[in-house]
């Protein structure tokens, strides 16, 4: 899991408290909005920036979602896939993968059936951050909005 703080989040959340329900609906939809920025943007970092997008799977399953109490809102982004965090922070591993079996594309364009089998494997992958980083450069962004949001309904 990745989560990133933002420095005066805890005290804003604390002011939050005792603000009237109209400001705290206000941060809401600040948060609902700027979280899906953030959605948009790591969606880009993976298309392009960051990482050279093949097969779309890992751009699909970027995710959102939200938490709402009384005097909370949060918004998530997040991602559920076995490579996903090798690619944010970076990762040096080796191991054994089983090759299930499969169909080949031969050079001549003919299909050549590969039978299963197990196939040692070495990476080194180097930290590509797209959540962290999508986060990041919409923090400015985000924390002037909310602040903004709070002082317009006061």
């Amino acid at each position: 899991m990745i989560t990133h703080q933002v420095i005066g989040g805890i005290k804003t959340a604390e002011m939050l408290k005792n603000m009237p329900l109209k400001v705290l609906k206000e941060v809401a939809t600040v948060v609902r909005e700027k979280t899906t920025e953030v959605l948009s943007h790591a969606k880009q970092l993976v298309s392009g920036k960051v990482l050279r997008n093949q097969t779309g799977t890992l751009r699909r399953k970027l995710n959102i979602r939200f938490e709402e109490s009384k005097n909370a809102v949060f918004g998530l982004v997040g991602i559920k896939l076995s490579y996903a965090a090798a690619h944010e922070f970076g990762s040096t591993k080796s191991g054994i993968a089983n090759v299930r079996e499969h169909l080949r594309k031969t050079k001549s364009g003919n299909l050549a059936k590969v039978k299963a089998h197990s196939r040692n494997w070495k990476h080194n992958l180097p930290e590509r951050s797209f959540l962290r980083r999508a986060l990041k450069d919409l923090e400015p962004e985000i924390i002037r909005a909310i602040r903004n949001a709070i002082h317009e309904r006061q």
